[in-house]
């Protein structure tokens, strides 16, 4: 913002294009310097006031003057704004550039402007705008106002949310009914647990407590409902009917909620299922006597002391739990004192004398006692503190709970996890195994393959071409499902890779229904390919992990279909710079009340009825799929009529390179006839796989100047290293004897080998044997089914590497 003086000695302070404030001169002894650095500080201090900082544009949305506080809570230099359009700077939530173009020639408030700060911080602020016009004109030219800084508040309200949700998701997965009610003995609150009586919680809601039960039930509760309502905590045993007209026993605990000022607003209900307890104490003694103390320990004893006289009241449960006999009048603080471990005597001291110092209005302690028969109990407890004016304390309010019971369950708990990380290592070793068994056979499949689509010698016919690339697209796209499968700890852990680049969408859905040709010819379903007609713009997305959503799509599609159905994909883009794909069918359609559970891992809906097999993860690995390539899933239905399921990626940026189409697979080389006896570059293959071994040969067996001779021991393999000298060596990591680690430690301490290139072909191919064939100092770690261009460029650039050429790509390449 700048200043200026007129003839008068007045100054005008220029707050944005066509617009003025004059300030008169008040005080004329200052120089005009002087009276606009002073304007300007008050203007400043203003401003802190009412906002985090200012800001002016002009017609054209670009910045032209931003507050020096911007560089205080972004990190940002203010300058760098100026000239830059305010909606590439930052995005206006809930509003495109178009509308924020003609809102900002109104008034408006708090409209929500998102920016990065320098350290890559994702900022909020609230903006408050009025428009500038030209006073002559009344042309638009600009407009000004205020930021601020709700980034803070915001992250509040959303942990809110997050802890409310957790708060439910605790009381939903409780084997209890919990229920708040209101003091009209309404329902407020009610978790899931009500489904076993017939009631989802959402119905419950504002309904009393007669609507639901039966007039015995409510005869049984009437009395501890009003001791309830005038303070008590109750506990008692019932019964009420599940919605097969089954007994379910409980025991029942009421709490009363007071608020801040002592007044009972409602009270909370906690009824846990007890019946499979009551049907074992009814038939022994000795299982009824077990419940009962089972119960007594869930107890919480209530106290309060009086700070002025040290007078005790303790509630039943607070004799019961520190093992004295109730008809002890008056409790003293000895009697604690004689029951706390003496381990933990001093740290109770000490925090009541910490609360007393830092006038606290409460603490919480945990501590054990050791009961006059010798047995140690942990106990939970806690107290309030109330204060007289001069701030000395005048009263305690606390509790004491025996959680003995959970400190066990505590420890179980640890005992159970112990066994599940030794079974989790078990599967990680079975699945170490399957995966090599599985990819070993995989190899030769998709290695024949593609011999076969690059075999000028012998070339197939464009029928037979069409077939073996069915086979390559099939073969890879098992491979990748087993890849998912047995790297399991990878999806247990979110860490599945992404490699995400430019996507033709219609590329993408061909290939897909070219997968699914055969299930939709078996259940008789017609797929119309919308995008062949109309192909959306480029999508930014991987590939692999773009065509395994598709696939989930399309499939549930069919499956889930009425016989002769229709499935029809389309696409179109988006305002907000996506593209959506969707996916109609006519199917059965998805009930309302199941909506919630579809992307629930292993929700199956109604399919268990019907026949259909499937795990129930396809809609739930398809969501995860797609918001790891920041896009999000969706659907509508109507019963009975079918069901639209969409997904919506982001477009691709103009300029990213194409990418290749899944008709390259088998690659480009041009194979000539075989060289193989007459090579001068040697080329060692240890492997034990004979299958593979011949697949190794015929590629080869292609390629000039090189010969390629064979062991399949690592043993074995050594010996012919050391007496040939091969140019290259690949080897199998899983040999019988000793395995290729072994092996290539001892070709790294011999120096008539130690020069020579080792790469691993192995179908090992778990995230621990990566890393483990990164560190035993392989030149390429590989894994099976292999590519042929991929391990012929891998074996030239070996090659290179031992004559002096070019670092070679990593494994990871």
């Amino acid at each position: 913002m700048t200043s200026t003086s007129d003839s008068a000695g007045d100054q005008t302070m220029r707050q944005g294009p066509g617009d003025q404030t004059t300030a008169p001169g008040a005080d004329r002894q200052q120089t005009p310097q002087a009276r606009i650095a002073e304007l300007e500080r008050r203007l400043d201090d203003i401003t802190r006031l009412v906002s985090d900082w200012v800001w002016e544009i002009d017609a054209e949305l670009r910045f032209t003057d931003v507050s020096e506080r911007i560089f205080e809570i972004t990190g940002r230099i203010p300058h760098h704004f100026i000239g830059i359009d305010i909606r590439r700077v930052g995005n206006f939530a809930g509003a495109d550039d178009n509308a924020m173009e003609e809102r900002f020639r109104h008034p408006f408030r708090d409209q929500t402007y998102r920016i990065d700060a320098d350290d890559g911080t994702r900022l909020s602020f609230l903006l408050s705008s009025v428009p500038v016009f030209d006073r002559d004109s009344g042309d638009f030219i600009g407009a000004r106002g205020t930021a601020e800084d709700v980034t803070a508040r915001l992250s509040q309200e959303s942990a809110l949310r997050e802890s409310e949700h957790f708060l439910r998701s605790i009381a939903d997965v409780t084997p209890a009914f919990i229920a708040y009610h209101d003091t009209e003995h309404r329902f407020r609150f009610a978790n899931r647990h009500f489904q076993r009586i017939g009631y989802e919680p959402d119905e419950l809601i504002g309904k009393e407590m007669a609507d639901i039960f039966d007039a015995g039930m409510m005869d049984r509760v009437k009395p501890y409902l009003a001791r309830v309502l005038n303070g008590e905590t109750v506990h008692y045993e019932n019964f009420l009917d599940d919605k097969n007209g089954e007994p379910i026993f409980t025991t029942v605990s009421i709490s009363p909620d007071i608020d801040e000022n002592g007044k009972i607003v409602g009270y909370i209900v906690l009824s846990a299922d007890i019946t499979d307890r009551m049907r074992a104490e009814a038939e022994t003694e000795n299982a009824r006597a077990n419940l009962e103390q089972a119960q007594r320990l869930a107890q919480i004893g209530s106290w309060e002391r009086d700070l002025g006289n040290d007078s005790f009241y303790w509630s039943p449960e607070m004799y019961r739990i520190f093992d004295y006999d109730p008809g002890i009048e008056q409790p003293t603080q000895e009697m604690i004192a004689n029951r706390v471990h003496t381990d933990d005597r001093d740290r109770i001291d000490k925090a009541y004398q910490s609360a007393i110092e830092d006038q606290a209005d409460h603490y919480a302690i945990d501590f054990r006692i050791v009961r006059a028969d010798g047995s140690t109990r942990y106990i939970a407890g806690g107290a309030e503190l109330t204060y007289g004016e001069d701030g000395t304390p005048q009263r305690m309010t606390g509790t004491a709970q025996d959680v003995t019971a959970a400190r066990r369950v505590q420890d179980a708990l640890e005992a159970t996890k112990l066994e599940a990380e030794n079974a989790n290592r078990a599967k990680s070793e079975f699945l170490s195994s399957m995966s090599h068994e599985l990819r070993t056979p995989m190899n030769a499949i998709l290695g024949y393959a593609q011999l076969l689509l690059q075999n000028k010698k012998e070339p197939v016919s464009e029928r037979q071409q069409r077939q073996i690339g069915q086979i390559l697209k099939s073969g890879q796209h098992l491979l990748l499902l087993i890849n998912d499968i047995l790297d399991l700890s990878k999806v247990e852990t979110g860490q599945v890779a992404f490699k995400p680049g430019e996507v033709l969408g219609e590329s993408a859905v061909e290939e897909c229904l070219g997968l699914v040709a055969a299930l939709a010819e078996k259940n008789g379903i017609i797929v119309t390919n919308r995008l062949r007609d109309r192909p959306p713009p480029p999508l930014f997305a991987d590939p692999i992990r773009l065509k395994q959503a598709l696939l989930n799509l399309l499939s549930n599609a069919i499956k889930f279909n009425r016989p002769h159905g229709r499935v029809e994909v389309s696409a179109m883009p988006l305002s907000s710079g996506y593209i959506r794909i969707s996916v109609i069918d006519t199917g059965i359609g998805i009930p309302e009340d199941k909506a919630a559970e579809l992307f629930e891992p292993f929700s199956r809906l109604d399919a268990g009825q019907r026949g259909i097999e499937g795990t129930g993860i396809g809609l739930t690995i398809t969501k995860q799929l797609v918001e790891r390539m920041n896009g999000s899933v969706g659907f509508s239905s109507r019963p009975g009529k079918g069901s639209t399921f969409w997904i919506d990626i982001p477009a691709a940026e103009p300029g990213l390179s194409e990418q290749g189409s899944a008709d390259e697979y088998a690659g480009k080389l041009d194979l000539e006839p075989d060289h193989g006896d007459g090579g001068n570059i040697i080329i060692l293959y240890i492997e034990d796989d004979d299958s593979n071994m011949q697949l190794m040969k015929e590629v080869i067996g292609h390629l000039p100047d090189k010969k390629l001779v064979s062991a399949h021991s690592a043993e074995d393999g050594i010996e012919i290293a050391r007496q040939t000298q091969p140019d290259v060596i690949v080897m199998d990591v899983n040999l019988p004897g000793m395995s290729g680690f072994d092996a290539v430690r001892l070709l790294r301490e011999d120096r008539r080998t130690s020069a020579i290139p080792v790469i691993a072909l192995s179908a090992a191919a778990m995230a621990s044997d990566l890393k483990k064939g990164e560190q035993a100092g392989f030149f390429s770690y590989m894994t099976k089914p292999f590519i042929v261009d991929e391990i012929i460029a891998t074996i030239d650039a070996a090659l290179a590497k031992a004559n002096g050429g070019e670092t070679p790509r990593t494994a990871a390449e």
